[in-house]
């Protein structure tokens, strides 16, 4: 074998090691973002969920924040946000889940706690839509739960 040939093989086997190199970044890239993205979302939905608490532990706060959201009841107001912060936490799984950061058996037992609560809402009237629920959530739970 000549030397101008073994120099070919070894600048293709180089090029495709930097390809398998790029492919392989990549990929550690967009699990990494997902991972970002999820944990970015959760801070969110906690944050939203330690106001809620702290709303419903205050007589004051919770009667002030049913008055400006024009409402006369409080204690449904109370139950609103109690209710929306336990699907808070169903759609933070459900976002894990899509993510691929929890896995199947793990996923399921939310999603088993979804759909009951869910069918427990619409007896009550209380439609998916009036949860505080992302689109993709809403239409997940939608289509597996109905």
């Amino acid at each position: 074998m000549k030397l101008s040939e073994l120099n070919e093989w070894l600048t293709l086997v180089a090029n495709v090691g930097v390809i398998a190199g790029i492919v392989f970044l990549a990929i550690e890239i967009q699990q990494n973002t997902d991972v970002i993205r999820a944990s970015s979302y959760n801070e969110n939905l906690n944050s939203f969920n330690e106001w809620r608490s702290l709303v419903i532990s205050d007589p004051e706060s919770l009667r002030l924040m049913a008055e400006f959201r024009g409402l006369d009841d409080v204690d449904s107001f109370k139950t609103r946000l109690l209710i929306n912060s336990q699907w808070s936490v169903y759609e933070q799984a459900f976002y894990s889940y899509s993510y691929g950061l929890m896995e199947e058996n793990e996923w399921a037992r939310f999603s088993s706690a979804v759909c009951v609560n869910y069918n427990r809402a619409k007896r009550q009237d209380i439609g998916v839509n009036q949860l505080s629920l992302t689109e993709n959530f809403q239409e997940y739970v939608l289509a597996n739960c109905e």
